[in-house]
């Protein structure tokens, strides 16, 4: 694995990989390159075990930009034509490959899932919202400003259900508490009571954030 090491003005070291085989460490200005690879030796499983998972995350990107498969409520959905209209289902026959049009058809098929399933999570709760936006965010599944507008990432249509519920409970939670303090969680805890197991889980699907994923 290369490693690119960058020099900066800082007192702690870090390392982080940038691909399935790049990495970069960040070092403060005078440490000597002797200890710096053996800081990268002591974390050399921790990498392996990196670049694995961005390997496994690449292969699934490529699946959905270069095949004809995508992602609904976690589960692999192929799509069809009939007639006029493009269906999906998670049956791999007379299938079309994804293009331009079947990704618009997908964007309409995700918010209105999205936008159902958001309103039937607020109506179990006290809370209120004045508006929801859908859109193809690149960084995160979602936030909520301080004028209490919730926005979500029409990617979660990609993701199960379960996981599309912690993050809808987590930004309803945020209409009364706009910060991640102890109260904050105890709120999310009372929708999502295994809400640190799906947390966990939305990590393994970090994939569907990139960039190249869009719709």
């Amino acid at each position: 694995m290369k490693i690119i090491i960058k020099r900066t003005r800082r007192k702690s070291i870090t390392l982080k990989l940038l691909d399935c085989d790049l990495a970069e460490v960040s070092a403060p200005l005078k440490m000597k390159t002797e200890a710096i690879e053996d800081f990268v030796k002591k974390h050399k499983l921790w990498l392996d075990k990196c670049s694995k998972q961005k390997q496994i995350q690449n292969l699934k990107i490529d699946e959905i930009l270069c095949g004809n498969c995508l992602q609904i409520f976690g589960e692999k959905a192929y799509c069809h034509q009939d007639c006029n209209e493009i269906l999906f289902n998670n049956l791999k026959e007379n299938s079309i490959r994804i293009n331009t049009k079947v990704l618009k058809q997908f964007r309409v098929l995700a918010e209105n899932n999205l936008e159902r399933l958001f309103n039937e999570s607020i109506i179990k709760t006290t809370l209120k919202n004045s508006k929801l936006k859908l859109y193809c965010l690149r960084r995160s599944w979602g936030s909520c400003n301080s004028k209490k507008q919730i926005m979500l990432n029409v990617k979660l249509f990609m993701l199960p259900k379960d996981l599309i519920q912690y993050v809808i409970y987590h930004e309803i939670s945020h209409l009364k508490h706009m910060n991640h303090s102890t109260i904050f969680w105890k709120s999310v805890e009372c929708f999502v009571p295994d809400y640190k197991e799906r947390r966990k889980q939305l990590k393994e699907y970090s994939y569907v954030l990139d960039p190249k994923i869009k719709f």
